[in-house]
This record gives C-alpha cells, structure tokens and sequence, in this order.
C-alpha cells in the first residue's frame, strides 16, 4: 500500500448522506416536518422525491428545467429554513445530461436565479451529470468551461484507466464503490492522494447504496474507513428493517460483536446505531476486513433460478 494511504487515520466515526444527490456534511441536517409542511414540499418535489419526514436528501433527475427549478427552489428555502444556513450540498447529476454543453445551460441558468443563489453557492461537487456514453469522451465543452463546478465520475468509473483519464479531461475526481472493485478503489484513493500533494483540488466521494449486514455493509464500511471517507452516501438502513431478515441468532452475534454499531430497535430485530447523522466504527476498524462473526449460510435451502 502506498505511503500516501498508509499515513491516513482511519476515521472512528462515519457521516452517512441520507439519500442519493443531495447529502450534507458538517452539519447532519433532520428535518421534522408537520403535516402541511411535508404535504407542501412532496407536491413541490411529487414522484421523484425521496423525501421523509425525518431526514433530507433528494433523487434529483434534471430532466425538465422548469420543474426541476421549481422543486430545487422549494428545497432551498426548506434547507435554510431548517439549517439556518449551516449545510453543505452534493449533487448527484444521474447521467440526465446528454452531453456538457445541455448541462452548462442548466448549470449556468440556476446559478443566476436569485433563488438558488445560496443553494449554488453550498454545493461542493457534482457527480456524473453526463451520461456515460459522452461523459469521458473528448468534448471540448468541458474543457472550454473555465468555471465549471468541481465535477466527478462515477457510473464512468468502470477501469483501472478511467479516473486518469477524467483526471485529464477536467473532472475533480470520484466515487469509490465496493462493487467497482476494492483494488481499484485504492489505486484510485492513491491517485486522488498524490494529486492533492501537489496542489490539485481532487476528491473522493463513497457511497456504499443498500449494501445490508451482517456482512458487505461491514465491508463497505471498513473500506470507507481505509480510504479515510468520512461522509457516505448510504440508503439501505431506510428501505429495510435493519436485520430482521436474517435469523434471530445471526443478529445477536452481530449485535455482541459490533454493538456500537448496532442497536436493538424497539420492535426486537437488529438495525444500524445512526446518532446525529453518524455510526461509529471502532468494533468494525479491529476486525479482518470489518466483520467479526462469519456465518454458515447452509441452513438456508438453494433456489433454483427461473
């Protein structure tokens, strides 16, 4: 391992971003909204929303400008409102844009909205808003856009040479993902490291989707903690009951090996320990490739596949 990833610490607590294409860091923000409140900024934000009531974050898809401005604004007053101002932004582009030059349009139109001003103004970096197809090709639109936002691949992220050449096109980094490859990841993470000793301003984002427990999210997790990430994008813990598909054994060994990890909920199964936004990792960081108790999956009956 390079001695750029050996020198970092592994972080002892994790941020999770609650939701794809808009997470914060610094300040975990939850928004406890009443009845008309939630009620007025679903219809703001309608079937592409994933908003709830106690926690932020939105599935952006900017696919018609007019309605995306009127959602986004509507979330702009929600944030500040809600934060006082005290809240950082990513957004995930989703691969809407065809190409660079669709997406300086929109970039640039919100950007000048007096509405958005502060919204734009938090945003800290943009992922893959082209679509994979042209998004590592040579259009000169990107190059040709002095000051365009720190953007960063992710869907384009594919190979080993794929962040070297986004590198070299314009982009300011990307996003490891366990399913992209853990090698990978960290010749990436290494790439990224050097370039920011030499005074380029380079990111790496992670986020690790509806991996579950009791053993890839613990994966996942270990890796993030290698790579020094502290803020994750992370969704898995809110579309699943924490463990309770598993058998009741398997959750109290994940729970008596990683207890500052997980909690019991109050209906009896397993489920993530998140305070403020954050899960904590020392159990995780002192176990071979984060996960303590392994598992005998032969109890469970072989399906055939259709």
């Amino acid at each position: 391992m390079s001695d750029a990833l050996r020198a970092k610490n592994r972080p002892q607590r994790l941020l999770f971003l609650e939701y794809k294409a808009l997470g914060f860091r610094r300040k975990m923000l939850e928004v406890n909204l009443d009845g008309a409140e939630y009620d007025r900024a679903r219809a703001a934000l309608r079937d592409q929303d994933n908003l709830s009531r106690n926690h932020t974050g939105v599935e952006r898809k900017f696919d018609y400008a007019q309605r995306d401005f009127a959602r986004l604004r509507e979330l702009s007053r929600l944030l500040e409102r809600q934060t006082r101002g005290e809240y950082f932004v990513t957004l995930d582009g989703n691969e809407n844009f065809k190409d660079f030059a669709v997406f300086r349009e929109f970039w640039q139109k919100a950007a000048t909205d007096p509405a958005l001003r502060e919204l734009w103004r938090r945003i800290i970096v943009t992922e893959q808003p082209v679509h994979r197809d042209k998004a590592l090709s040579d259009d000169p639109a990107l190059r040709e856009w002095p000051d365009r936002p720190r953007l960063i691949i992710d869907e384009s992220d594919g190979a080993v040479g794929d962040l070297p050449r986004a590198l070299a096109l314009g982009y300011a980094g990307t996003s490891h993902k366990n399913c992209k490859g853990i090698v990978k990841g960290i010749a990436n993470a290494c790439l990224l490291e050097k370039r920011r000793r030499a005074g380029e301003r380079v990111v790496l984002t992670g986020e690790d989707l509806c991996n579950l427990g009791p053993v890839a999210l613990l994966q996942d997790l270990a890796m993030m903690a290698l790579l020094g990430i502290e803020h994750v994008e992370r969704n898995g813990h809110h579309y699943y009951r924490g463990l309770s598909l598993w058998p009741a054994e398997w959750q109290d060994a994940v729970l008596a090996a990683h207890g500052d990890l997980y909690d019991r909920h109050r209906d009896g199964f397993v489920c993530l320990r998140i305070r403020e936004g954050r899960v904590a990792l020392g159990s995780m960081n002192a176990a071979p490739f984060g996960v303590t108790t392994l598992f005998d999956p032969s109890r469970f009956e072989r399906q055939p596949i259709p």
